[in-house]
Parts: C-alpha cells; structure tokens; sequence
C-alpha cells in the first residue's frame, strides 16, 4: 500500500537548497492529474514552489540560483581563437523568444563584429573571415593544398598581449583537417625569443623568467625560501596521492588518501603552514594524525622528525609498549619474545631497553 506522506513529516526537510515550509496549491497536469506541491524556501533566500516528486527525485534543487551561477561570464580581453571580446552586446532574440547572448569582438585583423557568444565559444566562428582563403568563403571545401592568405605581423601584433614582440611568421601551413597553422617568434621584452603556434601565442604576457622575477620581487628572501620548501613539500604530497607512478603512490593514493579543499591551492597550505608556527629556520615536518585519513586543516601538523616517524604506519613501536617493556610486564621477556609479540625486530626492541630510542 502507497504510503502518504503528511505534511508535518515534510514540513523543514532539506531537498539540495530548498526548505520545504508547507503546502501549496495541488498542481494539475494536461492528463488531468493532481500533483502536490510544496512552499520551499531556498538558501539564496527566495520562495518558489516546486512540484514534491520533483523534490523527491532531485530534479528541483533551487529556485533557479544553480543555473544563474553556471551562466557563462563575459569579461573583456577574453581571446576565443582570433576573436577577442571587447563588451557585451543587447542579445539575439530568436523567433521561440528565448535570447542568445552576443559580443562585440575583435578579430586578429582590427576588424570589430558583433557576434553571439556561443559561437565563438565553440569555435564555429574562428575569426572574421581573413583566416579563410577565397574558396571557403564562397561554400567550397578547401584541402591541404589550398592557397593560404597572408597576413601581415601587425595583424599578429594585436592580439599578442604583455611584452611580447612579434617578429616573423616563420611558416604556414595546413594540418589534416585543413586548418590553417602558423607558427611565429616571439621576442619578450627582456630579449627572450621563442617560437610558438598562433593559437598559443596570447598564453602568457611574459617569459617565465620575467614572471617569476616579477613574483618574487613581491616576497622578501625569508618568504622566498620558505615558499620554496613548501612548495616542494606540497608537490610531493600531490604525487603521492594522485601519480600512480610515483614509488609512493600505493601507500597513499593507492589506499584513496587524497588533499582536501582545504588544503587546495597551495597558497591556503602555505597559510595554514604559516599560522601553524613554520619558520625559515624550522625543521618541523607536515604529519597526519589519522594515517587512515586525507592530507586537511583537521588532520595535519607540523612535527618534528622524531615525532613523524614514530607515527609512521609501519612503525608498530608507541610509548604504552615502550613502557611494557621497560618497567611493566615484559621486562623480564626476552629481545626475541617481545619482538614476536609486537611485531618488530629484536634489535628495535633492544634500542628501546637501552635508551637509544623513544627518549623524552
């Protein structure tokens, strides 16, 4: 027998965003058949009504807030391949009445053409038609051997961004899908030159030596060295968790043990390093609690060498069998028995018994 749920059972139960707050009017569908609808009140903060089965299934889980967030923003400067987006236009109306988002772009060659978002996103439309010879734009398919259309270094110069300098067009050609490639050099303003594809060539405003001069001018040389050390620490924690070529890797992302959003990017472990007392002179090391459980804020610190290691998971040794052995129950035991009990070598526990290790 169907079961009916009461609306008092319903009434504050969470569905994704939404909060159901009561009952609303029966909705009835083309069919004839009723539907209930629930007041639910989302965490953006607005009411809306949803239909319960909707709920139920997952199918409502805001009052449209999800969908907002997921609209594509535009911001000028944004390159899709010769297009580069200047403002955004009043939109396409299409003839149901729903709107098409439109920019207005410039091409690599100056020309300015308003054009719809989408199919610059898509690269359906990859420039405004200087990159096409003749017998495209007229409906013929082009090949390999087709003519290619010059175009000129000041062209280029246009959409390069930052210190770089076009210099020369070393080639053009056409790929297999008959997409023309050109590749150019490039000089930075320091005096760097490189060589690089036209669709690669807005990447960066700067050779990587210039940015990381430019990034480290804004660190003093304590912060520099210790940024380093971190960073360093915090690869090695990603190639553990999640490069399975990494001699590591069956020890960590080989058990599922992973970094956590809070630890994502590096600049919020780095924060949580340094709040935690990390200092250039340091030598503390970054250590797991639960060593069941994920590199996070709540699961790590920062201890000494010693400390790390003892809470390895493959050292059995901790301080209530260290007792045990020195002044409790196994004193008498031999090296060998006791190291069958734990599961150890003997001479572990003979460091142990003389001192040599586990020493306050």
């Amino acid at each position: 027998m169907r079961t009916v749920l009461k609306i008092e059972d319903l009434i504050g139960t969470k569905y994704s965003r939404l909060t159901i707050l009561g009952e609303g009017e029966k909705h009835v569908e083309p069919n004839g058949k009723g539907q209930r609808t629930m007041v639910c009140k989302c965490d953006c903060g607005k009411t809306t009504n949803k239909q319960l089965k909707d709920l139920r299934k997952g199918i409502a889980k805001s009052c449209g807030c999800i969908h907002k967030e997921k609209i594509i923003k535009i911001t000028p400067g944004d390159v899709y391949s010769y297009w580069t987006v200047i403002k955004e236009v009043d939109p396409y109306i299409t003839a149901d009445g729903s709107k098409m988002k439109k920019v207005e772009a410039q091409c690599i060659c100056g020309k300015i053409k308003n054009v719809l978002l989408n199919t610059i996103r898509q690269e359906n439309s990859k420039s405004c038609g200087c990159m096409t010879d003749h017998s495209e734009k007229m409906g013929k398919r082009s090949t390999v051997e087709s003519p290619i259309p010059d175009i000129s270094i000041e062209q280029l110069q246009k959409r390069v961004k930052g210190d770089w300098t076009v210099l020369e067009i070393v080639s053009a050609e056409r790929n297999e899908k008959t997409e023309i490639v050109r590749t150019i050099k490039m000089q930075c303003k320091c005096g760097y030159e490189k060589v690089c594809k036209t669709e690669t060539m807005s990447d960066s405003s700067r050779c990587s030596e210039c940015a990381n001069k430019l990034r480290l001018e804004k660190y003093s040389d304590e912060e520099r060295i210790i940024r380093n050390r971190l960073s360093s620490v915090y690869g090695s924690m990603s190639s553990r968790c999640n490069n399975p070529n990494s001699k590591d890797y069956k020890n960590y992302g080989g058990r599922r043990i992973q970094i956590e959003e809070s630890f994502k990017p590096f600049q919020k472990f780095y924060d949580w390093a340094i709040d935690n007392g990390y200092t250039v002179d340091c030598k503390l090391e970054v250590d797991r609690e639960n060593n069941d459980g994920n590199y996070s804020v709540s699961n790590c610190r920062l201890v000494s060498k010693k400390e790390n290691n003892r809470n390895m998971r493959r050292n059995v040794m901790n301080w209530e069998l260290v007792n045990k052995i020195r002044i409790g129950e196994w004193k008498d035991f031999n090296n060998c028995e006791i190291a069958r009990l734990i599961g150890c070598s003997d001479s572990n526990v003979r460091s142990v018994r003389n001192n040599e290790i586990w020493v306050e």
